[in-house]
């Protein structure tokens, strides 16, 4: 930033949130509220603002935050009507074989028995941002600042939780991947 204050900056943004909620409204299916988009992608202007290098670009500058913004937004809804819609074609008996999450969830993956159990025995911070990045589809930044953990901390745990499911399949039922835990019938 050369001449204009951050103050500035970010008042001209507010300014026009009208435009951007109406900008979003047109791209957005109807579940997907317009305001969430524009704060969101707001809070991230705030944290790269000294990433604007020319503070008469900074319309045009936001703009691409909120096009990314809304591309992460749906791309997590597409992940978990995904997950639902895996859910909702199961067997009564393979939703039989899903148990709840540690938090009271039901394990949208749908493992079977021994997929539950590996998972209900990863250490307690590996199981959250495991279950937070890959089954809610949360972005992992994120997860590490509401866990007051960095972001390698946080990639560490996801990569040694996903690495000992892998193994502990591997070594238990003779696969290592969930999809095909996910056929098993035990």
């Amino acid at each position: 930033m050369i001449t204009s204050s951050r103050e500035d900056i970010l008042r001209r943004l507010g300014e026009e949130r009208p435009i951007f909620v109406a900008f979003v409204a047109k791209r957005a299916p109807a579940d997907v509220d317009p305001e969430d988009v524009v704060q969101r992608a707001l809070t991230r202007a705030v944290t790269r603002l000294d990433s604007l290098r020319s503070p008469e670009r900074t319309i045009p500058w936001f703009y691409t935050l909120l096009r990314h913004e809304l591309s992460d937004v749906l791309r997590s809804r597409t992940r978990q009507h995904a997950n639902l819609s895996r859910l909702a074609t199961l067997s009564t008996q393979e939703q039989a074989c899903a148990r709840d999450a540690p938090d009271g969830r039901l394990l949208e993956q749908s493992l079977c028995g021994c997929g539950v159990e590996i998972f209900e025995e990863l250490p307690e911070s590996w199981r959250e941002v495991m279950w937070r990045v890959d089954v809610e589809g949360e972005k992992l930044g994120e997860v590490a600042d509401e866990l007051g953990i960095s972001s390698a901390n946080a990639r560490v745990r996801a990569h040694r939780a996903r690495a000992r499911m892998r193994e502990q399949l591997q070594e238990r039922c003779g696969t290592d991947t969930l999809a095909t835990c996910m056929a098993c019938t035990c």
